[in-house]
């Protein structure tokens, strides 16, 4: 039995590679679902934002890049405002199961695409 030869063939390697390498580079640009978070926590901080003159609830934006999302309050005394009624923290923790279901949908999309024959 020693001599015995054993051959396994794998058919679709290159294109599991290929679809694998895809889904890497897409998993590491979901500015969709940055944005998609970025725009929910924005909405949540500007109802939850103390007005006065509504400065500082306009001064609330957000930005997105490959890897990630930021959300800004930019009016002057929004720190101090934020200390005493955190807003934008209020505003992830309402957001954040919506915000994780984003992400979850977009992560399983992308590992749908991975196919190997």
């Amino acid at each position: 039995m020693a001599g015995d030869a054993v051959t396994v063939t794998v058919q679709g390697a290159d294109t599991l590679a290929a679809t694998l390498h895809s889904a890497g580079g897409k998993l590491g640009n979901l500015r969709e679902a940055h944005a998609a978070a970025a725009s929910a926590v924005v909405q949540a901080a500007q109802g939850l934002t103390p007005v006065r003159t509504g400065l500082l609830r306009s001064s609330i934006w957000g930005t997105t890049a490959a890897d990630r999302a930021t959300v800004t309050a930019n009016a002057p005394y929004a720190a101090f405002v934020h200390a005493r009624t955190p807003f934008l923290t209020g505003a992830l923790e309402q957001t954040r199961a919506g915000i994780l279901v984003d992400y979850g949908a977009a992560v399983a999309d992308t590992v749908d695409t991975v196919k190997g024959k």
